[in-house]
């Protein structure tokens, strides 16, 4: 089977229209983690379509698990987020799996609270990117440590709030600010997505912690589809009972899915001592399944307790994905 995967949407230079440029890579909307997904291969049935129905990144897990003829969600001792796929290949008229699809964006962890310095690409502001050199490859101004501006500090500045505060000081336009972190979650027709960012407000308050949350209603239909554009998220305080069952649905769902994050088991590891971990020897005489089961087992041991999910990084994004079907 060959698989090929995009990573995450365009950067914003390179979006076009009806997509929004503004709301593209590194941010939790629709043209940032709506990507392609192209599957080849003997197991494919009636290739040459398209299958638009709800995929994420984690999904891929349970395929390989499945072309090897595994059941992953019982062969790993715990809860996974991945969820089949493979029946979307051999059944033309598969209906749709998933009932929700979660995505989550957000900058490297580092050492001792460290952030990656900010950069301005076009009328943005993001601290994606992880070096000034990186920076510089998508066409941006870099603001942090040896910044690229005449006269500033050599330690630059740490956030992007701060490059506003340093611009409006000069009397200069203000690029917008993406969001630090940003998590969403959708069904068949509705997402919310919360973004927290440090912003800009006055001289007085320079970097204000700030969390939105949005609703929208979305869909997949061309030539022109519904997307989280800027100016079309759903009133929260105005909602219909529909919209009102979803929100507080999809509320709960995410809800659960921040609280499974790993902070107790990063707990228990700064308390408990470092122990050498044994390392199996596979048998030669182990057959290919038993092979892959304990290398699904072994894959398991070093993930967080509770959900199995695939945590983003810096310019990469847990992604919603559409299926290509072809040989």
């Amino acid at each position: 089977m060959l698989i090929v995967i995009g990573d995450n949407g365009s950067l914003g230079s390179a979006v076009k229209l009806s997509f929004d440029p503004q709301r593209a890579k590194g941010t939790a909307y629709q043209t940032g983690v709506w990507v392609p997904l192209v599957v080849a291969g003997p197991l494919v049935q009636a290739p040459d379509r398209v299958v638009s129905h709800m995929v994420n990144v984690a999904d891929l897990f349970a395929l390989f698990g499945e072309i090897a003829g595994l059941d992953v969600r019982r062969a790993v001792p715990r809860t996974i987020d991945s969820m089949p796929m493979l029946p979307y290949l051999t059944n033309p008229s598969q209906a749709s799996i998933r009932t929700s699809n979660f995505t989550q964006v957000g900058p490297n962890i580092q050492a001792n609270g460290a952030v990656n310095g900010p950069c301005t690409i076009g009328t943005s502001c993001t601290q994606i990117p992880v070096s000034k050199s990186v920076c510089h490859d998508n066409n941006g101004v870099w603001w942090g440590p040896e910044p690229d501006t005449v006269g500033l500090p050599p330690q630059g500045f740490t956030r992007c709030c701060n490059v506003n505060a340093y611009l409006a000081s000069q009397g200069q336009t203000l690029p917008a600010i993406a969001p630090d972190s940003s998590v969403a979650i959708r069904n068949d027709r509705y997402k919310i997505v919360q973004n927290t960012t440090y912003l800009y407000v006055s001289p007085a308050e320079p970097c204000v912690n700030t969390t939105q949350v949005e609703f929208y209603e979305i869909n997949e239909a061309g030539p022109i589809p519904k997307l989280d554009l800027e100016g079309t998220q759903l009133p929260l305080g105005s909602l219909t009972s529909d919209q009102q069952r979803n929100y507080t649905q999809l509320s709960a769902e995410l809800g659960a899915l921040l609280a499974s994050l790993p902070r107790r088991r990063e707990h228990r590891l700064r308390r408990q001592p470092a122990r050498p971990r044994q390392l199996g020897v596979l048998q030669p005489d182990v057959g290919t399944l038993e092979r892959l089961r304990l290398q699904l087992r072994r894959a398991d041991q070093c993930c967080r307790p509770g959900h199995h999910r695939a945590e983003p990084r810096a310019g990469v994004s847990a992604l919603t994905l559409r299926v290509v079907a072809t040989r």
